[in-house]
């Protein structure tokens, strides 16, 4: 009996306990906030990468000539 009751009384301080939970939600949200930080890198990609190579370069090497 004294096995249930040490069970019972682990499982009340468990559940009280709130780091755990706190930590968790940090982690979904710094996961969510770096998917939007990828998302977007992604969607800007090509058209940064376009500029670059398109137009811009060449504009930057006869400046530096």
């Amino acid at each position: 009996m004294l096995f249930a009751g040490k069970i019972i009384a682990d499982l009340r301080a468990f559940s009280l306990e709130r780091r755990g939970a706190t930590a968790i939600e940090y982690a979904l949200i710094a996961g969510i906030v770096s998917l939007g930080i990828l998302g977007t890198l992604q969607a800007l990609g090509g058209g940064i990468s376009g500029k670059w190579s398109g137009d811009l370069l060449p504009k930057i090497f006869a400046a530096l000539n």
